[in-house]
């Protein structure tokens, strides 16, 4: 019984560690990385589940702009995280093909594009957003993956400096004034 006593005080401790220090992030210092064996197989089965019909759903299209165009009017600036994925699913990801305008692309490529088109469309009437993901910012050291998906924990604080390192100065230059 003292054990998970003991575990229960800690998370408590973490929580409300980072609840101060960290305005409310997981505390979640574990590292932990599945076996490659695993990954794969968590990898085709992500696939499966979210890219077996890999054309675009129009309905998150639209949510898209109009979300975007929302955050615009409000005069809001808007950061996108495009998320880092496991190599065995990155590796899945880069070989599937969808047809575009333009013929068959990869989906990856297709997306990015769509999604730096209504970037773009929005700075142009004066939104401030900034696009941040793996192509956009150097190599991420920590590669362990829970899963295909989600980020080992130990991680994060690496990948929140890369994420949020290109809006630090506009941060605090607005905190200045």
């Amino acid at each position: 019984v003292r054990p998970k006593y003991d575990f229960r005080n800690e998370m408590r401790k973490l929580t409300r560690q980072a609840i101060e220090e960290k305005n409310g992030g997981i505390p979640n210092p574990l590292f932990f990385q599945v076996d490659q064996a695993r990954m794969e197989e968590d990898a085709r089965a992500v696939m499966n589940l979210h890219f077996s019909s890999p054309q675009p759903a129009l309905t998150q299209i639209q949510f898209f702009k109009l979300a975007l165009s929302r955050l615009q009017k409000e005069g809001i600036p808007v950061l996108i995280y495009w998320p880092i994925v496991s190599p065995s699913l990155q590796t899945l990801l880069d070989y599937e093909m969808i047809e575009g305008p333009d013929g068959f692309e990869a989906l990856l490529d297709f997306h990015r594009r769509g999604i730096r088109q209504s970037i773009e469309a929005e700075r142009k009437k004066g939104a401030s957003i900034v696009f941040a993901g793996p192509d956009d910012w150097g190599s991420l050291q920590c590669r362990a993956f829970v899963d295909s998906t989600h980020l080992s924990g130990a991680c994060f604080d690496e990948l929140t400096k890369l994420v949020f390192g290109p809006i630090l100065p506009a941060l605090k230059n607005k905190d200045r004034n």
